[in-house]
């Protein structure tokens, strides 16, 4: 298939391959001095304008200009083919230069110099390509205001002056331009072009020959003096445009306008993402503020419609057509389409929009993770909690068991079943009550007891375990009795377990009740606790051999909730001592 196409072929024979490898590199060589190339375009440019415009060699050096335009100009790249619009434009070109050659077409198409050089050689790379550029662009000026606009107004008759100028002075400047030092360019650099300067020098330029035009007729003026009233009028509101832009004369008005129409690119930007936000605050599920966010997007009136695809599920909003775009931003992939043809610039803005819908909608995913995350991690709690309250129960009735065993007098022992039997039931029964709802906190809790009542039960139930008690009241002292017995039980369980390792450990159990606060303390005579588990005994759970660790923790937490504070006050071998106190008011 290839074979029968002409232009795949690369040249078979070796002096046809030298020949086109010598062109190719002539003209690499050529496009790498595009500033000579460009002062060698206004050469024939020249001694076209000089000329008579119905002379043949008028047309031969306009074609010979075209060719050298076609060169030089910085609107197509030359390493790519030719499209159909750039072959449209030169077979246009040519044909107007042919058959349609006249002052204004002329005058046309060095205004349209004045901005192409304007947009890409007035801020160049250097100082000497910056100098060069302005150097053509007055030759151009000059060109047209003194020369060929003179010959569209005032009948042919041009300034006294503009004769011996165009004749002597330009072309010594353009063959000085052709010597200007300016450089090679990079290989494959291409000089960004400023297409709104462009555009604007071009305005500026029919509007100084359009002003010199009204005051000529106006006026009745000669065309030297109108043009020079024009310039000082389009200097006075150039220079009054520039006091208004520039920031650093304190009068910057004109460059905020211009840079929210920007950033806006004919969308509500600011008032789109204040949406955004409000759904994003309204909305507490991912795929909801998809849908939503997916509808504000299609509401953009150049927006047709909006689809995504999410962990959360797939939809859309809007009915595609063929021009779309698809962006994706972590799990999200949006796929927007839009009833007209977008530029470079409109899709960026589009992009951006879409990252601010993924960033929301992340921030929901992880929203909704976390407090998935917090639900489990108190369900957790709750469950180590009654898991907690369910062994203090069953070591009460161990204790109970163990008395009974113990016990001289069944006398006795019935007495001090029907004094616990009671308490047991009533934390049986708030046991029960969270099981039943695991998660609230508060509920169900018994009734305060006096401190002297809640002393003889817990006293009755350890007495026959060696443990010693000391107590002082001043009056009744009502506590939570529930919550007490889950703190010393707790303590002294824990110390029990020390003297199964230790035998021959004391354990005291103290208790001063009185001025409306009661004091718990349970002290033994055995090792200190290590440093490193003393520091987070109470703030979070601890590595333990003889069960889940959770348990001091756990009381902290609910002497927090009672308001008293548990705490190792002594921590020294032979007195470790335990602390349960009501919180100080600050």
């Amino acid at each position: 298939m290839l074979d029968t196409l002409p232009d795949s072929r690369p040249p078979s024979s070796g002096p046809a391959m030298t020949a086109a490898l010598s062109r190719s590199a002539w003209i690499g060589r050529l496009l790498e001095r595009r500033e000579k190339l460009l002062a060698a375009l206004l050469l024939p440019l020249h001694g076209a304008v000089l000329s008579d415009l119905h002379s043949p060699w008028t047309r031969a050096l306009l074609l010979v200009h075209l060719g050298l335009f076609l060169l030089w100009q910085p609107l197509w790249g030359h390493e790519r083919r030719l499209g159909t619009p750039a072959l449209v434009f030169i077979g246009a070109a040519s044909v107007l230069v042919l058959f349609w050659l006249n002052w204004w077409l002329v005058a046309a198409w060095l205004a349209f110099l004045v901005s192409l050089v304007g947009a890409r050689g007035v801020s160049g790379p250097s100082r000497a390509c910056r100098l060069f550029g302005l150097a053509v662009l007055a030759y151009l000026l000059v060109t047209l205001l003194l020369w060929v606009v003179p010959k569209l107004f005032t009948a042919g008759q041009t300034p006294f002056f503009a004769g011996e100028l165009m004749r002597y002075a330009m072309p010594v400047g353009l063959l000085l331009l052709l010597a200007f030092p300016v450089g090679r360019q990079a290989e494959g650099g291409r000089e960004p072009m400023d297409f709104l300067y462009g555009l604007l020098l071009f305005l500026v330029v029919v509007l100084v020959v359009l002003g010199s035009f009204a005051f000529m007729t106006l006026s009745k003026i000669a065309y030297v003096e109108a043009l020079i009233r024009t310039l000082l009028v389009v200097g006075f509101l150039l220079s009054l445009l520039g006091l208004l832009w520039n920031p650093a004369h304190g009068l910057s008005l004109l460059q905020p306008v211009l840079f929210r129409y920007l950033l806006n690119v004919g969308t509500p930007f600011e008032q789109w993402l204040a949406r955004i936000a409000g759904a994003a605050e309204r909305e507490t599920d991912p795929a909801g503020f998809l849908h939503t966010a997916a509808e504000r997007l299609a509401a953009l009136p150049w927006v047709a419609s909006v689809a995504w695809d999410a962990p959360d599920g797939q939809g859309q909003v809007g009915e595609e057509v063929s021009s779309a775009w698809t962006f994706s931003s972590g799990a999200l992939t949006l796929r927007v389409s839009s009833r007209f043809t977008v530029g470079p610039a409109l899709v960026l803005h589009l992009k951006l929009l879409t990252e601010i819908v993924a960033h929301f909608y992340e921030a929901k995913r992880r929203e909704q993770a976390l407090a998935h995350m917090a639900r489990m991690q108190a369900i957790h709690e709750t469950g180590a909690r009654l898991t907690h309250d369910i062994k203090n129960l069953l070591q009460s009735l161990y204790a109970l068991a163990s008395a009974s065993q113990q016990a001289g007098d069944a006398e006795g022992f019935q007495r001090l079943m029907r004094r616990q039997l009671p308490d047991l039931a009533r934390r049986l029964e708030l046991t029960l009550g969270k099981l039943k709802n695991p998660l609230a906190q508060g509920e169900g809790e018994t009734p305060p007891v006096t401190a002297r009542a809640w002393w003889e039960a817990l006293e009755s139930r350890y007495e026959s375990r060696g443990v010693r008690f000391r107590a002082s009241f001043a009056g009744d002292v009502p506590i939570p009795g529930a919550f007490f017995d889950s703190v010393a039980e707790n303590l002294l369980e824990n110390a029990l377990k020390k003297r199964q390792q230790s035998p021959g450990l004391e354990i005291d159990v103290e208790l001063a009740a009185g001025e409306g606060r009661a004091v718990l303390r349970v002290t033994d005579t055995g090792e200190p606790v290590p440093a490193r588990v003393a520091g987070a005994l109470f703030d979070k759970p601890v590595a333990s051999e003889t069960g889940l660790g959770v348990g001091l923790y756990q009381v902290s937490r609910e002497a927090a909730r009672h308001g008293y504070i548990l705490r190792l006050k002594e921590n020294r071998p032979g007195r470790v001592c335990f602390e349960l106190a009501p919180r100080e008011r600050s």
